[in-house]
C-alpha cells in the first residue's frame, strides 16, 4: 500500500528535482524509504517482501533489465527463506507472498481494471486464503479496502511525508500536521471499528 502510493506521489517532485533517469530515482527512493519502515516495522514479513521486490525492480532499472513482477516475488521468497528457513511456517509469510501471489495472477488476467472491479478481484483473490486459515470468507473486505486504501494513501502518508521537511522549518505547523494526521487516523479507525461489528461470513 505504501510503496504504490510513494510512486504515485514522488515522481512529481524527483522529475522537477533531477530531470533525467527520475523514474530510477523515485524506485530507488522508494527501496530506501521501504527498507526504513521494515526496520521500524520490527521486521515483518510483507515489509521484507517489499523492500527486496522493490531492490529487485531497482536494479533490472539500473541494468536495463525487463522487470517481472513474478520473478521479483520469487526471488524475494527465496531471500526471506535463506534468511529465516522456517519461514514458511509463519501465518504472515504465507498470507503475504500468498495473497501477492494471487494478485499477480488475477492482474494478469484482468489488466487495467478500474478501482472497484480491482477492489472486487482483490476480495476474489483473498477468499482461498482467508478459507483455508480462518474457513469464513471476509466479505466485509472490500469496502474496508475501499475505504481504507485511499485514506491511507493520499490523505495520511502524504501529510507524513510532509511533515520530514516542515518539522524543519515551522514548529508550529509541523504541530497543526501531526494533529491533523492524528485526527485522520481517529477517523478512519472508529469507521472500520465500525464496519468489523457487522460479522458477515
Amino acid at each position: 500500500m505504501i510503496a504504490p502510493a510513494l510512486e504515485y506521489l514522488c515522481p512529481p517532485i524527483i522529475r522537477f528535482l533531477i530531470p533525467q533517469h527520475y523514474r530510477i530515482y523515485t524506485t530507488g527512493f522508494v527501496s530506501i524509504f521501504i527498507g526504513a519502515y521494515y526496520a521500524l516495522s520490527g521486521l515483518s514479513y510483507s515489509c521484507q517482501r517489499a523492500f527486496f521486490m522493490y531492490i529487485y525492480k531497482y536494479i533490472c532499472m539500473l541494468y536495463g533489465l525487463k522487470y517481472n513482477a513474478m520473478h521479483s516475488l520469487c526471488v524475494s521468497a527465496c531471500i526471506a527463506f535463506a534468511l529465516h528457513p522456517y519461514c514458511i511456517y509463519n501465518i504472515g509469510f504465507i498470507l503475504s507472498y500468498g495473497m501477492v501471489f494471487s494478485l499477480l495472477i488475477v492482474g494478469q488476467l484482468h489488466p487495467n481494471v478500474s478501482y472497484i472491479h480491482g477492489n472486487f478481484l482483490t476480495f476474489i483473490a483473498q477468499i482461498p486464503w482467508s478459507y483455508l486459515f480462518w474457513q469464513k470468507l471476509a466479505l466485509l473486505s472490500p469496502l474496508a479496502n475501499c475505504i481504507a486504501l485511499p485514506w491511507l494513501s493520499y490523505i495520511i502518508l502524504p501529510c507524513v511525508l510532509a511533515l520530514i521537511p516542515i518539522s524543519a522549518c515551522n514548529k508550529e505547523l509541523n504541530k497543526l500536521l501531526l494533529q491533523f494526521i492524528e485526527l485522520q487516523w481517529q477517523y478512519l479507525a472508529k469507521i472500520l471499528t465500525y464496519i468489523s461489528q457487522f460479522d458477515i461470513s
